[in-house]
C-alpha cells in the first residue's frame, strides 16, 4: 500500500496498492536474515534474537550484517534466511529497460508542465513495481512527492538523501535562503543514478562510503553522516 497524500475536506487518505514493492527491494541482491539467537558484535553490541538484518559480507573478524549501522557477527551465529534476492535470469534486460522508461515517462510529464515541477527525491525507494510481467502496460509508477516544488526551487528545499543528490543541490546548503540553486534538471542527475541501480543492482557509493568514512570507535562504526538511504544527520 503506497499512500499519495491526504486530504482534509473530508479527511481521507488517497492510497494505491502496489504488489510488487518498491524497485530498491527488487534490485538489491543482498539476503536478509532473522537471528535465531541473540548475539554479541566484534565492538560488544548486544543484538537481541528475532532482528531482521542484511548480510553485507564478511570479513576475517566475522560476518557483516546491516541494520542502519553495520555489525560483524561470528560466521557461525545462528539465523534464517527471510528473504532471498531475485535471480537475474528473473529480471531481464527488456523489464530493466521497461521500468527505466516508465521513470523516464513520469518525469518528462513532470517537467513538461507549466511551470516545470521537480520531483526532488526521486530514487529508487520512490519508485513502484507494479507489475514484473513483460506484457503489461505500466511496470513502475514514480511515488512520493512530499518534496516536489514548482520552479523556482529556493536553495534550502531538499532531503538528504546524498545517494541520489546532484552536486548543485548538496552544494545548495551553502546558498543564501531564497536563492535558487537548481531546477528540474537536477532530477535528471537523479534519474541517471537510478539507471546506475538498475543495471548494476547495487546502492551507489554506499560501500565506498563505508570503507572511507566509517570506522569502528569500539562501540559501533560510526561516521559523521548516518549510512543510510534514509538521509544525512
Amino acid at each position: 500500500m503506497k499512500l499519495h497524500g491526504v486530504l482534509l475536506h473530508p479527511l481521507s487518505l488517497v492510497v494505491e496498492f502496489v504488489p510488487g514493492g518498491d524497485l530498491q527491494a527488487l534490485l538489491d541482491t543482498r539476503p536478509h536474515v532473522r537471528l535465531m539467537e541473540s548475539v554479541v558484535t566484534s565492538a560488544g553490541i548486544p543484538l537481541q534474537e528475532g532482528l531482521t538484518l542484511v548480510v553485507v559480507g564478511e570479513r576475517e573478524e566475522g560476518l557483516v550484517l546491516e541494520k542502519g549501522p553495520r555489525y560483524i557477527v561470528p560466521v557461525n551465529t545462528k539465523m534464517e534466511i527471510v528473504k532471498q534476492a531475485i535471480r537475474d535470469e528473473d529480471l531481464p534486460w527488456e523489464l530493466r529497460l521497461k521500468i527505466a522508461l516508465d521513470v523516464a515517462k513520469a518525469m518528462e510529464y513532470m517537467h513538461g508542465l507549466v511551470p516545470p515541477l521537480c520531483h526532488c527525491d526521486l530514487r529508487s525507494p520512490n519508485i513502484c513495481i507494479t507489475s514484473l510481467d513483460l506484457s503489461a502496460e505500466v511496470h513502475a509508477k514514480v511515488m512520493d512527492f512530499g518534496l516536489t516544488e514548482a520552479m523556482p526551487i529556493p536553495a534550502k528545499k531538499r532531503l538528504m538523501t546524498w545517494q541520489w543528490l546532484a552536486p548543485e543541490v548538496i552544494a545548495g546548503s551553502d546558498v543564501p535562503v531564497n536563492v535558487q540553486s537548481y531546477d528540474e534538471r537536477s532530477d535528471v542527475y537523479s534519474f541517471g543514478i537510478v539507471l546506475y541501480e538498475i543495471v548494476s543492482r547495487k546502492c551507489p557509493f554506499l560501500d565506498d562510503y563505508w570503507e572511507k568514512f566509517c570506522t569502528r570507535d569500539g562501540l559501533s562504526w560510526r561516521s559523521p553522516f548516518a549510512c543510510r538511504s534514509t538521509g544525512l544527520e
